[in-house]
């Protein structure tokens, strides 16, 4: 299966509307519903990663329905952070950047510095050797909810929870990830060649509803440290391995 340029152009657009990143990863899900999914989960795996806050893996995704700008997106995904005493820490996010996107849940805030939406985040312990799934679905109405799944202990732990306006209906077919070091895009890095070397596994996401599977395509460099952080990428066997910094 192929990504269509103009996918891609599209995507890449939408990816500088919520970060400056490192590396894009574009991810779909053949025949989806013209309505748009009503789950999706994204494996994501940590193992190599080092245990030290600054890098934040993500996917990105859409909403079918009247929210079709650009920028009407949301994202889940996972920030490696310093162990706590002897145990390893991830901090799991879940977002909406789509205006009049509603939470009353303790996990959850309003964006700041004038940027509108939502966002979610936990502090989980967790085992950065264990494939971690964020699970997105829809329980009612415009509600949606994320939960982060360890694959091989199968505990889980909410994330979020926000309610988007009328008119939103189910999560479109393809979008794009990211892969983002940013101490470098909140300008507290300076130099690309000593970005800290990290490692991730971004997995083919897959809808349980409909029993869809996805892939995702081979990552590619982009912004202002490309061709001088040491990026690299290597096909898994259920996804895509990214290895970037020194």
């Amino acid at each position: 299966m192929k990504f269509s340029s103009l996918f891609q152009v599209t995507s890449l657009i939408s990816l500088f509307q919520a970060t400056q990143a490192q590396a894009g990863i574009e991810w779909i899900i053949s025949k989806t519903p013209s309505t748009g999914l009503k789950d999706i989960t994204f494996p994501i795996s940590l193992q190599n990663a080092p245990h030290e806050q600054g890098w934040f893996f993500a996917q990105q995704f859409k909403f079918n329905g009247r929210y079709q700008r650009i920028n009407d997106v949301g994202y889940a995904g996972l920030q490696p952070l310093k162990d706590s005493g002897s145990s390893p820490v991830i901090r799991a996010v879940f977002a909406s950047f789509i205006d009049g996107t509603t939470t009353n849940d303790k996990n959850c805030a309003e964006l700041v510095d004038g940027r509108q939406g939502i966002s979610c985040s936990v502090d989980i312990k967790a085992t950065y050797s264990n494939k971690q799934l964020i699970q997105i679905h829809n329980t009612d109405g415009t509600t949606w909810v994320a939960t982060l799944i360890d694959s091989v202990t199968k505990a889980r732990s909410p994330i979020g929870s926000w309610k988007l306006p009328d008119g939103a209906e189910g999560i479109q077919g393809s979008e794009i990830g990211f892969a983002e070091y940013y101490p470098l895009s909140n300008g507290d890095h300076k130099t690309c060649s000593q970005i800290p070397k990290t490692e991730v596994v971004f997995g083919n996401p897959y809808n349980f509803q409909d029993g869809l599977m996805g892939i995702v395509s081979r990552p590619y460099q982009i912004g202002e440290c490309y061709g001088t952080s040491n990026f690299q990428t290597v096909k898994t066997d259920d996804g895509y391995k990214i290895t970037d910094g020194f």
